[in-house]
């Protein structure tokens, strides 16, 4: 009885969703101008309420930096990221420097982690001059 219990327990436990819950990385959009302290954000998308309690997000590492071909310029270290919920439900985080921002290319790699898995993405993006407008 035991012995032909066992494979219908397995193909029952195989049909029980798995929280594999994908984090995705969308756009960078660049807020501030060049000479000012960096303000841009990255839309989080396919996040739910459950992944945003648990997600940190980071400069990546330097050796991931490494694999991808980037270089892990000293300023980046200072960026400070914030994941941020919208009210109806979506989610971006906020990179912020409290420093001023003198670099006309931002080119980073992020990484996004939680419990269930990690992404990395590689970013380039212009930070625009400043322009006085009359």
């Amino acid at each position: 009885m035991g012995k032909r219990l066992l494979p219908i327990i397995v193909i029952l436990a195989m049909l029980i969703p798995f929280p594999g819950h994908a984090v995705g990385l969308g756009n960078i959009t660049v807020k501030s101008a060049l000479n000012q302290p960096l303000e841009a954000e990255i839309e989080l998308t396919s996040v739910t309420s459950w992944d945003l309690q648990d997600l940190v997000v980071q400069l990546a590492s330097a050796e991931d930096f490494r694999r991808v071909g980037a270089e892990r310029d000293f300023f980046l270290t200072q960026i400070i990221f914030e994941v941020v919920r919208r009210s109806d439900n979506s989610a971006f985080f906020w990179l912020t420097t409290a420093s001023v921002f003198n670099v006309t290319f931002l080119n980073i790699v992020v990484e996004a982690s939680w419990p269930y898995g990690r992404v990395l993405r590689e970013y380039t993006s212009l930070v625009a001059p400043l322009t006085i407008s009359e």
